[in-house]
């Protein structure tokens, strides 16, 4: 298993992130690997009954859904993208550029329905 942090928020807000964000998104791991996608027949839920328990017993941690960092805006990277119309340039964010770096997803063009590739 693999966790990635935003570093911007880790180093704007580095003692918060560390007692919340971390235990948090530990706590999905735990849950997932202790009950799997379902348990006693009902779907477990991301943020439900035994990830709130995992926060509360395992973390000591108040079971909170969302942080309250405050976060710059800036600019969004994007990277550009062809396919076989050629005429047209697809811009991708750079989280979707790199889920096709990492093979984990692959985009088609809407018109042509080609794989896209960086151009």
């Amino acid at each position: 298993y693999k966790l990635r942090f935003n570093q911007a928020l880790l180093n704007q807000n580095q003692q918060a992130f560390i007692e919340e964000v971390v235990p948090h998104e530990c706590a999905h791991l735990i849950v997932y690997q202790y009950f799997g996608r379902y348990h006693e027949g009902k779907k477990v839920m991301p943020h439900g009954r035994q990830w709130k328990q995992v926060m509360s017993e395992v973390f000591n941690v108040e079971p909170k859904v969302r942080h309250n960092f405050s976060s710059a805006k800036r600019a969004r990277r994007t990277f550009a993208y062809i396919c076989a119309c050629h005429d047209r340039i697809h811009d991708l964010s750079a989280i979707r550029h790199n889920r096709i770096v990492r093979s984990d997803a692959r985009y088609v063009c809407k018109s042509c329905k080609e794989s896209l590739r960086i151009k």
